[in-house]
């Protein structure tokens, strides 16, 4: 995903940017959310992130725009962890990074709210 690609400068998570862009479906021609790589708040671990708007949910399109942001961090960037954080009572969410070879690390407050912390290791990606 090219849009990973910008956010990434070689070197691991000490030079990376913070940044998410649009997601958009070329079957509709409109943007349905948008997903990224970012350092974790108050942290210098970098996280996976997504957003998508009600129409899109259980597509596949949060799957796919992670998988492919997650291989750009470990495969590009260099980036040995990439960390991802869900709100407890959103199971879909925690579904997606499942899939994907996320485990729960811990629970905490993030972003000003209760959430776990997944994490996922270079090399045990799902592709």
């Amino acid at each position: 995903m090219s849009s990973c690609g910008r956010q990434c400068r070689r070197g691991g998570s000490r030079r990376f940017h913070r940044g998410f862009t649009a997601m958009g479906c070329r079957r509709h021609r409109e943007v349905i959310g948008h997903c990224g790589l970012q350092r974790l708040e108050d942290g210098d671990e970098v996280e996976v992130g997504y957003y998508l708007g009600r129409a899109a949910w259980g597509q596949g399109y949060a799957t796919e725009a992670a998988r492919a942001c997650l291989a750009y961090g470990f495969d590009e960037c260099g980036l040995s962890s990439i960390v991802a954080v869900v709100r407890h009572e959103n199971a879909a969410s925690r579904h997606v990074l499942e899939k994907l070879g996320m485990r729960p690390e811990r629970d905490g407050v993030f972003y000003g709210a209760g959430a776990t912390l997944f994490r996922l290791h270079a090399g045990d990606l799902h592709r």
